[in-house]
């Protein structure tokens, strides 16, 4: 990733790294770092942006809502104590999110999935990823 510009053909998303601290409903945190694969061009705009992590976790984003620099798109926002961000790399065919006080829902099971649309005009993507345990947090 990050070296030509479109090299990425399979798979079309891929988690490369996420963690989540699980704890008391809206109290929990998400990081997450995934490829995904471009057409080798940066859209002018982004259309709707949809994010997705385990049963509970989405988010939509108008693409109006993001800003531009170059090839990456950047949003953020905060409501009270609950964090979100999101930034898609459209160079470096990345997605990097973040989320503090936000309801991941039920991770018990051994599988979650990860749903990612880049508002690109591409197709939703979903890969499952294997959860793991660490004590209180979870590393996948």
């Amino acid at each position: 990733l990050g070296k030509a510009r479109g090299a990425l053909v399979a798979p079309a998303f891929f988690p490369q790294k996420a963690a989540a601290k699980v704890g008391a409903d809206n109290a929990e945190s998400l990081s997450f770092r995934g490829g995904f694969a471009t057409n080798g061009q940066t859209p002018a705009a982004l259309g709707t942006v949809r994010f997705r992590f385990g049963p509970a976790f989405t988010r939509t984003i108008a693409g109006a809502d993001f800003t531009k620099s170059g090839d990456v798109f950047k949003f953020a926002s905060k409501q009270g104590v609950t964090s979100f961000a999101i930034t898609i790399d459209f160079l470096r065919e990345t997605v990097t999110v973040a989320g503090k006080k936000v309801e991941l829902g039920d991770l018990a099971g051994p599988t979650t999935d990860v749903v990612f649309d880049a508002g690109a005009g591409a197709v939703v993507i979903r890969n499952t990823i294997k959860l793991g345990a660490a004590g209180p947090k979870r590393a996948y």
